[in-house]
């Protein structure tokens, strides 16, 4: 065996003088550090202590890692709280507008037809600018069949539009134009005599809210804003007939709050912090999603080589689902380079303990603001859907509940074969008491009262006030007709006993007209008519007394 040692195939070059630089130096360098340690220090002695250096350096690396995780993580959930609380408050003010629209649609099936004066009252009364700001109106809009064109414009004429005509008419079917929109700015009234109809987005809201008796929302389609077309959705709930529902018959209209997309949106979500992006998208007729509002068209401005965070939160609205997009760099968002790893974890060593202690602190916070926050918007949709149905004083159901609730009895007694009551009540000499010792009284002689009329009530059964010191009663499923005057009899007995108010002793009665159905009618209308008018007679023939029957 040839123990000899490998020559290479050639002989190497002598080093030249540049080859005697930086890299035999340093080779130099090593062999004298090496020999010096070699002779001075014992290797086999401080191993361990290499071996705890080099694990705690890979410790103090691996927690800075760990922290720099959870930074990341913890700047993304509170990305995604922020994003979740826009589009909760875009929610409610939908919400909002589905409940005026409820309220609206009660008033055109009570009062049929209004003229241009009454419902520049009702929205007026509303508020919308003020308290809603974002949309551009309120509206309605009837069924025109084809043939009585020129009838709906005589009329349109006769109500206070001498102008009005039809515009933009649908080729085929019935028409939808608009007749009423407050406020009467000059877009507005550019869009009164429009046909609706005639754009298929529209149409199949009109069709759907038709069919199902509940507010639908449009896709998005393009109307005159001004001098320019821009996106625009419709909120909008079908009206019938008094007594009639989405399965006996055609509505006679619509009623409809008409929003300018980027309107609506900016107005509910102000302004957005310039590091935060929104796009909103929607479903348009064609079934294609398109962004309706886009906060940032040209994107945001990126920052080095850290990219925006981004989170999406789906917004079902009446049968629309809007896709909110959000992208954006929060204000404590840094990119911790490896470079600085090193320098830090000599820190993180040191303080190891402290450290994890922070960062543990530091997780639990964030953990509990999170369900704080999901807490406190539960609590605000509650309350928000709670005033929305209520009075805001006695705590009671208001007219809109009350309306729908009436509606579900007719429906289920009609189906069923069952009977049920309706006593309205009116309390005597409630004027003259809140003038004697006060509003504040008043006030408190108000919730007093409906306390003694709810402990007299089924949990099956409703109270609702009218409005000032009228309420209503909503028997549900009575054995029998005689029933609701037992229930009201018992009502005029606590009434009349005396209240004790701020150390004031308070006198009233109530007057009480009592209806069941079917006997006394077979409609809402029909009902609530009955029973105010034998309130009435009540009132008339000395109060303090209920009454049954005309006889």
């Amino acid at each position: 065996m040839d123990l000899r040692p490998e020559l290479p195939l050639a002989s190497p070059l002598r080093p030249t003088a540049p080859a005697r630089g930086l890299r035999p130096a340093w080779q130099r360098g090593s062999e004298r550090l090496s020999g010096w340690l070699g002779r001075h220090v014992d290797v086999k002695a401080w191993l361990p202590a290499i071996l705890a250096l080099a694990l705690s350096a890979f410790v103090g690396t691996s927690v800075w890692q760990t922290r720099q995780a959870r930074q990341t993580h913890d700047l993304a959930a509170d990305f995604s709280v922020e994003s979740r609380e826009l589009a909760m408050r875009l929610q409610e003010r939908m919400t909002a507008y589905r409940q005026i629209l409820r309220g609206t649609r009660s008033l055109w099936t009570v009062q049929g037809v209004l003229s241009r004066e009454e419902w520049w009252r009702h929205v007026a009364h509303l508020m919308l600018q003020s308290d809603f700001p974002g949309v551009r109106g309120l509206g309605f809009m009837p069924m025109v069949a084809r043939e009585f064109q020129e009838r709906h414009v005589n009329r349109m004429q006769r109500y206070g539009y001498p102008g009005y005509q039809l515009q933009a008419v649908s080729a085929e079917g019935s028409l939808a134009p608009v007749s009423r929109l407050a406020p009467e700015t000059p877009a507005n009234l550019d869009l009164t005599g429009t046909d609706l109809a005639a754009i298929p987005a529209l149409r199949d809201a009109m069709r759907a809210s038709a069919e199902m008796g509940a507010t639908r929302l449009s896709a998005p389609a393009l109307l005159r804003n001004g001098t320019a077309e821009r996106p625009h959705v419709l909120m909008m709930q079908a009206v019938f007939e008094p007594g009639n529902a989405p399965d006996r018959g055609a509505p006679f209209g619509w009623v409809f709050a008409l929003f300018d997309t980027a309107d609506l949106i900016s107005a509910t979500l102000g302004t957005l912090p310039p590091n935060l992006r929104l796009r909103v998208q929607a479903s348009n007729a064609g079934g294609a999603p398109a962004t309706i509002f886009d906060s940032h068209p040209a994107g945001l401005p990126l920052r080095g080589d850290r990219s925006p965070l981004k989170t999406t939160a789906p917004l079902s609205i009446d049968g629309q689902t809007w896709l909110l997009i959000f992208e954006g760099f929060p204000r404590a968002y840094t990119h911790l380079s490896p470079l600085s790893g090193e320098l830090l974890a000599i820190l993180v060593i040191c303080g190891l303990f402290g450290l994890s202690v922070v960062l543990a602190t530091v997780s639990r916070q964030g953990a509990l603001r999170l369900r704080r926050l999901s807490a406190e918007l539960e609590a605000s949709n509650q309350r928000y859907l709670f005033l929305a149905t209520h009075d805001a004083l006695t705590r009671v159901a208001n007219r809109a509940l009350f309306h729908e609730r009436l509606a579900d009895a007719l429906s289920r007694s009609a189906r069923h074969g069952r009977c049920f009551g309706l006593i309205y009540i009116d309390l005597d000499h409630f004027k003259q008491a809140n003038d004697r010792f006060g509003h504040e009284v008043g006030d408190l002689l108000l919730v007093e009262s409906t306390a003694r009329i709810q402990a007299l009530l089924r949990g099956s059964d409703l109270l609702a006030r009218r409005g000032g010191d009228e309420f209503v009663v909503l028997l549900d499923e009575l054995a029998s007709a005689d029933d609701a005057g037992v229930v009201a009899a018992r009502i005029c007995g606590e009434l009349a006993r005396p209240f004790m108010l701020q150390g004031h002793e308070v006198r009233i009665s109530g007057s009480l007209g009592v209806a069941v159905y079917p006997q006394d009618g077979g409609d809402a209308d029909a009902l609530v008519a009955v029973a105010d008018r034998r309130m009435y007679v009540v009132k008339r023939g000395g109060r303090n007394a209920w009454l049954a029957s005309d006889a």
